[in-house]
């Protein structure tokens, strides 16, 4: 499945990406022109070979970013 997480502005999606690839959570931007500057998402895949513990440790991620970055 893929799911998309609205984050707002170019600038904060790329920090948020950097900051979730540093923690081993691998997502892909969703950027001009695919969507206006200030609706910039990341998509993430999740698949059925994917531990319950991995899921986990990537929404724990995605909660402490979006905190530090102000998204949440």
């Amino acid at each position: 499945a893929q799911i998309e997480t609205a984050i707002g502005p170019l600038d904060t999606t790329f920090i948020f990406w950097r900051k979730l690839y540093d923690a081993g959570v691998f997502t892909n931007p969703v950027v001009p022109p695919a969507v206006p500057p200030s609706q910039c998402r990341l998509r993430t895949s999740v698949m059925a070979t994917h531990s319950a513990d991995q899921i986990d440790r990537a929404v724990e991620a995605f909660g402490k970013i979006g905190k530090e970055l102000g998204v949440i």
